[in-house]
């Protein structure tokens, strides 16, 4: 017989009860079973419009419990004869296996709640950590909300210690975003590495969603959604920057780039000369082919104490691992590092 489609123009066709088999691709939850039925079903009374995007009617909800370890509780019946979700034909499910999955997705419960404690904790636990560390001292702590104008303050702070010499500007735009100009100075991937701890979260453009994620440094010293870096560069950096990549390539006269500058004096190569112009700024940047050469342990670098960052290769290095004592790099024997294969860079995970 196959399976009974409930989505679309369809309504609810086989009787819905405990022990019914049902399916759902939302929330990757798969195979289910009706555990318990809330008021009485009324199949009859589902209707839809425009072609099955809205359903409604029906007087019962369900409990459905997966096959994945996860419940769906109270269940509307519309939802259930809507897209999204089947009723499948197939033998319903014996108590002996419905209390078994009810006993399982019941440790899993207690399996993720666990988790959550313990990860609340040690959130608590950084946040108490950072509060206190000396290391920030020169920063602002916040109340319990904040801003571009809280992390602006601290941001301005953040650069001064870092680069003295080095004009930044930093500016709120709205309440959740900043934006932080400068010329030369740091590449834009070292003043990334500050910038990052104040963002919120992230935009995914494949949902087109803003995503929130827990963050106790910008709890204590603020955040914002976005922080958005713009580095110039000077006439003078930039021709030292065309001089060596046309050494370091043979270019002749002919494909040596022209150096334009806009009405503010920030210096840019014409977009005629696209390779070359990529070539440039990948020298500018320090990235491929001109990336500084990364290191495989921690005995290669030198860790500025102010900072944290590796003079050399530029790693902000984070707290001891606990495993290993790696910093920047863990040592090769160290089981985060598991499973890499034999000959991969030890720093293949970095703090």
């Amino acid at each position: 017989m196959g399976i009974i489609e409930t989505g679309l123009s369809k309504r609810m066709l086989a009787p819905v009860g405990v022990g019914t088999r049902v399916y759902t691709n939302l929330y990757s939850r798969g195979r289910g079973v009706i555990y318990a039925v809330h008021g009485e079903p009324s199949p009859a009374s589902i209707q839809t419009l425009a072609g099955g995007a809205v359903v409604m009617g029906g007087r019962a909800t369900f409990d459905i419990v997966f096959e994945c370890g996860e419940f769906a509780k109270q269940l509307p019946e519309s939802i259930l004869a809507g897209c999204g979700w089947k009723i499948l034909d197939e033998p319903a499910a014996e108590l002996p296996e419905i209390q078994a999955y009810v006993a399982q997705a019941k440790e899993e419960d207690a399996k993720r709640a666990a988790a959550a404690a313990e990860a609340d904790r040690l959130y608590k636990g950084e946040v108490a950590r950072l509060k206190a560390d000396p290391k920030w001292a020169h920063l602002t702590q916040v109340g319990q909300y904040s801003g571009s104008k809280e992390v602006a303050v601290n941001l301005r702070a953040e650069f001064k210690k870092l680069w003295p010499k080095v004009k930044f500007t930093v500016r709120k735009d709205g309440y959740d975003t900043v934006r932080v100009g400068w010329t030369d100075g740091p590449t834009t991937a070292e003043v990334k590495a500050v910038t990052g701890k104040y963002e919120s979260g992230y935009f995914d453009g494949m949902d087109d969603c803003y995503h929130y994620s827990k963050n106790a440094f910008g709890e204590v010293f603020g955040d914002c959604r976005y922080v958005f870096e713009n580095r110039s560069h000077s006439v003078e950096q930039m021709r030292e920057a065309v001089a060596a990549v046309a050494f370091d390539y043979g270019w002749k006269p002919e494909e040596i780039p022209e150096i334009g500058t806009y009405s503010d004096g920030e210096a840019y190569i014409d977009c005629r000369y696209n390779d070359n112009q990529r070539l440039i700024y990948a020298w500018l940047e320090k990235t491929y082919p001109y990336e500084v050469k990364r290191h495989t342990q921690d005995s290669d670098c030198t860790v500025d104490p102010e900072t944290g960052l590796c003079t050399v290769c530029g790693v902000l290095h984070g707290e001891p691992c606990i495993l290993c004592g790696g910093r920047g790099y863990h040592a090769l024997d160290c089981a985060e590092l598991d499973p890499i294969e034999v000959g991969e860079p030890a720093n293949a995970y970095i703090n």
